[in-house]
């Protein structure tokens, strides 16, 4: 911990390059900045960056730069039981994590909501390993593509237990040039999305129980360039428009198809800005029920 710079319910805006940053229990309410990262910008390639149990709330990235909550360059990198509500930015509206090959991003039980990205990719997520795990992203517009999110360049990935509701673009969901096939996609609800393609990829993936339900428009997932997709064990209340690469395993058709159950969490003070109950996020029993990684120099 004492090689780790370490903010504390913070609230003004943090600009840092050190080689490690945590950042927790902290609050960033309508910081304007002109530049990247409307909140937050670390910058250091072969850094280490954590972000718990902390609210961005209306934060903005102004002019054409990226990562309205967050932006982060970091090697390895974690956030973990926080709340992006109402951040806007050209991309990753919400956050964006953009670090170099062969680098980790881990997010968990995290949500974002009311997010802006008017270019592309709410939450921006790049190049190398990635877990993601239990991430609400509802209620976005991202006017070209990636309104829930977007993953790049994933290599030996676990995508798994995420929701995108209510969003609206140029697609919900967009998984882009896979480092390799051993990544492991799963367990997706898109459910009430206004988007000219439910998912939008390039290269090989394989998805698995995916649920679609009560989305608007035509139920396309869009082959970016002429490589095999499949999709397993999926659920849908209308017909997927399959193309030439597209193969359907095991998928079904139904009125009311079940959605995949994700964790009973709510993230860090979202209670306050979208009106759900949560858990106190200071509380210990938070902590013990979804234990996160962090990564310290």
């Amino acid at each position: 911990m004492s090689n780790c710079q370490v903010n504390i319910s913070s609230s003004k805006r943090i600009e840092a390059s050190v080689n490690c940053i945590l950042v927790i229990l902290s609050t960033f309410v309508g910081l304007v900045h002109d530049g990247n990262g409307g909140a937050i910008l670390y910058n250091n390639t072969i850094g280490n960056f954590s972000v718990i149990d902390t609210l961005f709330s209306l934060n903005h990235a102004s002019g054409t730069f990226f990562g309205g909550g967050l932006l982060s360059t970091a090697k390895n990198n974690s956030i973990a039981r926080c709340c992006f509500h109402g951040c806007s930015a050209t991309r990753g509206g919400a956050f964006r994590i953009n670090p170099a090959d062969n680098s980790s991003i881990m997010v968990s039980f995290s949500t974002a909501v009311f997010c802006l990205s008017t270019s592309q990719d709410v939450v921006d997520l790049w190049k190398g390993y990635h877990y993601i795990n239990n991430i609400n992203s509802s209620m976005n517009t991202g006017n070209n593509d990636g309104a829930g999110f977007q993953v790049l360049g994933s290599k030996d990935s676990i995508i798994q237990y995420c929701s995108v509701d209510g969003s609206i673009g140029g697609g919900a969901i967009t998984f882009w040039d896979p480092g390799n096939s051993n990544n492991k996609v799963e367990m997706i609800n898109l459910i009430n999305n206004t988007c000219t393609d439910l998912i939008q990829i390039r290269f090989s993936w394989t998805l698995t129980k995916f649920v679609f339900y009560k989305n608007a428009g035509n139920y396309v997932i869009h082959l970016y360039n002429q490589y095999p997709v499949t999709m397993v064990n999926c659920y849908s209340d209308l017909a997927i428009i399959s193309q030439t690469l597209l193969t359907l395993s095991k998928c079904s058709i139904m009125q009311n198809p079940v959605l995949n159950t994700m964790a009973l969490f709510f993230s860090a003070e979202c209670k306050n800005v979208i009106g759900v109950p949560t858990f106190d996020y200071h509380s210990s029993r938070l902590r013990k029920l979804f234990p996160v990684m962090i990564f310290m120099a």
